[in-house]
């Protein structure tokens, strides 16, 4: 018997994200944009052209430029404007899919609109319509970032994925996301043969380098690395392999051996915590690992394939677009950005206003400052010190007074404070 074949864990970059843009940024890692040339060049282009319009932009990191493109992409992959080749694009490839979440998205926007309106943002509630309304949907800062630090649904980063020629592989599951999860009755302490089919499903799709796997965590999106369980990362057929290549016929030892191995064989591949989900973190930006036992009912994987002979084509028709649309778009956003400053409100002086009592202390006070700065308070203080070093004895030993008088001339008068404390 030949040994364990080695998992396959996929070194892809670790890049940061956004807020709540988690699932851009783990769909940017599974993509390998260093191994994947094309894809990169396509992004940086959208990036060079988009870039204008956010002026000095706070971010300088790659990994969060494509990200904001990947957003741009995806507010117009699903806009309302008539761009046929790419609604057939979308449409021949996810049907219902892409169709349902074009409406939902005009709602989400919709709804944006309406909280700015709440909030009496008119000029910002009214950039809304630049996307929403007529037959364009341009696409300005305001609406690019309110929809990039808004959380990505499975259907959003699967629309995505198709862009780069990524396909849903739909599994058989309850809850219609077609992701694979396990419930209640698979996380449990001894695992049950249909869980372990289904964690044997995902290490099948894990070793296939042409499928990627997004494992959505409650509210929080992770690119995974490989699955697998430890036992595959080591020869674990080591003794069997020595029975069988050995020209010796095996001895009493040999055997049993062979015995206890095949006992413990089944609770050691099996074992919670031997059973690993490798992944990278953009919350952290970190490699991290899972073992089964700290999986919820609530975690998904979803599986995507490369599709085969597929090409870039698309790419073209997005910048052909892009390009028609950039300039209007900068148009728009300068003449909201005007509008701002000229309405932008002078400053209100808060001005106190004190109470009788409190303006005759303010005047106490005041008198008491002055009297300080002139110095006839300090003046008067060192005339009683005077007056009081004079009724003094006078001294036999002069050095004694030199000491004497050095001392007093070093001693301190009140402090500013205990001058405010007197009547």
């Amino acid at each position: 018997m030949s040994e364990t074949k080695l998992p396959y864990i996929r070194h892809i970059p670790t890049y940061t994200q956004h807020v709540n843009a988690c699932g851009l940024s783990s769909l940017l890692m599974l993509l390998d944009l260093p191994r994947n040339e094309e894809i990169r060049v396509f992004l940086e282009k959208i990036w060079e052209k988009i870039k204008d319009i956010f002026g000095n932009a706070s971010f300088s990191e790659k990994d969060l430029q494509y990200a904001v493109v990947l957003q741009y992409l995806l507010l117009k992959s699903v806009g309302f404007s008539n761009k046929d080749t790419i609604y057939k694009f979308f449409n021949q490839r996810l049907e219902y899919l892409f169709e349902d979440h074009r409406i939902i998205n005009k709602f989400n926007q919709e709804q944006y609109r309406e909280d700015k309106l709440n909030k009496h943002q008119l000029d910002e509630a009214y950039t809304f319509l630049h996307y929403i309304e007529g037959d364009h949907d341009y696409v300005t800062p305001l609406i690019l970032m309110t929809n990039l630090h808004t959380m990505k649904t499975d259907a959003e980063l699967k629309i995505l994925a198709e862009i780069f020629n990524y396909e849903f592989l739909y599994q058989d599951s309850e809850d219609q996301t077609g992701a694979i999860y396990f419930t209640k009755k698979d996380l449990v302490k001894n695992i049950k043969d249909f869980t372990k089919e289904k964690w044997k499903k995902l290490e099948e799709y894990s070793n296939n380098p042409d499928i990627i796997i997004l494992y959505g965590q409650y509210h929080h999106w992770l690119a995974i690395r490989g699955i697998y369980r430890i036992h595959q990362l080591t020869q674990r057929n080591s003794i069997r392999d020595k029975t069988e290549h050995s020209e010796n016929p095996p001895n009493n030892d040999t055997e049993r051996d062979l015995e206890e191995f095949n006992e413990n064989k089944d609770e050691s591949e099996w074992n919670r915590k031997s059973m690993i989900i490798d992944m990278n973190d953009p919350a952290t930006k970190t490699t991290v690992q899972l073992n089964f036992s700290q999986l919820s009912e609530g975690d998904r994987f979803y599986i995507l394939k490369k599709r085969p002979n597929s090409d870039y084509k698309i790419f073209k028709k997005f910048i052909k677009y892009i390009d028609n649309d950039i300039k209007e778009e900068q148009k728009r956003w300068k003449e909201y950005l005007k509008k701002k400053v000229k309405e932008k409100p002078k400053p209100i002086e808060n001005k106190i206003v004190k109470s009788d009592e409190e303006a005759s202390i303010e005047a106490k006070y005041e008198a008491k400052i002055k009297e300080i700065l002139n110095g006839s308070i300090n003046a008067g203080r060192e005339e009683k010190y005077r007056i009081i070093r004079l009724k003094e004895p006078p001294e036999v030993n002069a050095t004694n007074n030199n000491n004497k008088e050095e001392s007093e001339s070093e001693k301190e008068f009140p402090k500013f404070w205990d001058l405010m404390d007197e009547d």
